[in-house]
C-alpha cells in the first residue's frame, strides 16, 4: 500500500484474512488499498467499521479524511483529520495529510505551515519532504523545489509519489532527459504507472513524434482520460493526425468543464473549422474574440470562419484587429451567463471560490465593479491563506480604478 499498489495490497489482505487473520486487524490497510484503486465507498466502509481496533484508529482516520475530500465533503475530511491529530499530534503523516487538505481547499499558507511542522518532526520523511517540494514549486518556482525532491529521494529512493512529482517538475523546467530517466525508474517500480506513461507521451508530442505519443498514451489504459491534460493532449494529437472530428470530441468536453481555458477553446475552434463546421467555430471562438486582447491567431481563425459563413464585413474587422501592431490591455473573460448571474442572488457561501469567482466576473463584465470589490473582499477574508483569493481582489480593485489598494492585495498574495 505504501508503494501505491492498491490491487497488490488488497490481494495480500484478502490472503491474510483467508488464512485466519481477523478482519478487524486489517481494516486500515484494506481501506487504504481500496482508496488507492478509487473505491471510495469501500474504503470508507472499512475505515469506519465498528470493530476497528484502537491501534488502527489514527491510520483509519487519515483514510476517512482522504476519502471524504475525494467526495467533496471538506467538513467531514477536516473532522477526520482533527481525530487523527488528537490521536497522534507528533505523527508527521498526520501533518502531511493536513497540509494536503489545506492545499486542496486553497489554503496555501496553512499548507506551508503544516508541511514545515511535518519536516520539523521528521526531517527524513519522504512524504513530508515531497509536500514541501510541491509547495516550494508553487511559491518560488520550479528550480527552487528540486533540492526538496532530492532530499525526499535520498530518504526513500523508491517513493513513486516523489518520483512522479520530481519528473513532472523537470518536464515543466525543460529538463526532458532527466525527466525521462525518472519516468523509467517509476516504471521499473510500478510498470503500469499511468502518470509515467503520460509524461513520456507529452515529451514525445513536444518532440513532434505524434505516433509515439499516441502509443505511449494508450499505455495509460484510459486511467487518466478524465483529466484535462489528457483531453488536451488527445485533441492536439488528433489535430496533428488530421482527424478534426475526433479532436473536437476530445476538446469539447474539456471546454465544457473549463470554459475559460483559452488554449482548449482555440484548439476546439480550429477543429471545428478544419471539419467545415464554421458556425460552431465562430461560436466557440466568440468569447475570446470579444476580449480586447484577443491574439492575432484567434482573430484570423475567427475571420476565416466568418468569411466561410458569408460575413465579409465582420471578417475584415477581425483581420484589421489581428494586424494591429499593439494589443490592448486584457479585460475580464466574459461569459454568456454573466447577465443572469449578476442579476441573480449572490452566492450564500462567501468562502467558495467555485461560486464566487463566476459571480465576481459577472459583476465586472456587467459594469458593477464596486459590487465586485465588495464580494472579492469577502472572498479574500474568508480565505486569507489562499494567494488566488488575494489576486482576485487585486484584479477587481484594478478594474475599479483603485491601483494602490490593488497593489496591497497583490503584496498580500
Amino acid at each position: 500500500a505504501e508503494l501505491g499498489d492498491g490491487a497488490g495490497a488488497q490481494a495480500e489482505v484478502e490472503r491474510a484474512r483467508a488464512l485466519g487473520q481477523p478482519a478487524a486487524q486489517t481494516r486500515a490497510v484494506m481501506a487504504q488499498a481500496l482508496f488507492l484503486q478509487g473505491d471510495v465507498d469501500g474504503a470508507l466502509k472499512e475505515a469506519r467499521a465498528s470493530d476497528l481496533p484502537e491501534a488502527s484508529a489514527m491510520a483509519a482516520a487519515r483514510i476517512v479524511a482522504r476519502a471524504a475530500l475525494a467526495q467533496g465533503d471538506g467538513r467531514a475530511a477536516r473532522a477526520a483529520l482533527d481525530r487523527a491529530l488528537a490521536l497522534g499530534p507528533a505523527d508527521p503523516e498526520n501533518w502531511v495529510d493536513l497540509g494536503r487538505f489545506r492545499l486542496a481547499v486553497g489554503d496555501q499558507a496553512g499548507a506551508i505551515a503544516a508541511a514545515d511542522h511535518a519536516v520539523a518532526l521528521a526531517p527524513d520523511n519522504a512524504k513530508a519532504l515531497t509536500l514541501r517540494g510541491e509547495l516550494t514549486r508553487a511559491q518560488y518556482g520550479l528550480s527552487a523545489s528540486l533540492p526538496w525532491f532530492d532530499r525526499a529521494l535520498a530518504a526513500n529512493p523508491d517513493s513513486v509519489a516523489t518520483l512522479e512529482q520530481y519528473a513532472a517538475t523537470l518536464a515543466d523546467a525543460g529538463q526532458a532527459s532527466r525527466m525521462l530517466g525518472l519516468t523509467r525508474r517509476i516504471l521499473a517500480l510500478d510498470p503500469g504507472n499511468a502518470r509515467a506513461w503520460m509524461m513520456q507521451a507529452v515529451m514525445a508530442a513536444r518532440a513532434g513524434k505524434g505516433d509515439l505519443a499516441r502509443k505511449l498514451l494508450d499505455r495509460t489504459t484510459g486511467r487518466l482520460d478524465g483529466e484535462p491534460a489528457t483531453r488536451l493532449l488527445r485533441g492536439v494529437l488528433h489535430l496533428q493526425d488530421g482527424n478534426a472530428v475526433l479532436a473536437a470530441d476530445s476538446l469539447a468536453g474539456l471546454v465544457d468543464v473549463q470554459p475559460d481555458n483559452r488554449t482548449a477553446r482555440t484548439l476546439l475552434g480550429r477543429a471545428y473549422y478544419d471539419n467545415g463546421d464554421y458556425a460552431s467555430a465562430a461560436s466557440i471562438l466568440a468569447p475570446i474574440v470579444a476580449q480586447r486582447d484577443a491574439d492575432p491567431y484567434v482573430l484570423t481563425l475567427a475571420a476565416r470562419a466568418q468569411e466561410a459563413l458569408g460575413d465579409r464585413t465582420m471578417a475584415s474587422d477581425m483581420l484589421a484587429r489581428a494586424a494591429w501592431p499593439v494589443r490592448p490591455p486584457a479585460d475580464p473573460f466574459a461569459s454568456p451567463r454573466d447577465g443572469a448571474l449578476a442579476g441573480g442572488p449572490a452566492p450564500a457561501d462567501v468562502a467558495s471560490a467555485r461560486d464566487n469567482i463566476p459571480y465576481i466576473r459577472a459583476l465586472l463584465s456587467t459594469g458593477r465593479p464596486e459590487d465586485a470589490v465588495v464580494r472579492a473582499r469577502l472572498l479574500s477574508r474568508a480565505n486569507p491563506g489562499a494567494p488566488a483569493a488575494w489576486l482576485i481582489l487585486g484584479d477587481t480593485l484594478g478594474v475599479a480604478g483603485r491601483p494602490q489598494e490593488a497593489a496591497r492585495a497583490y503584496e498580500a498574495a
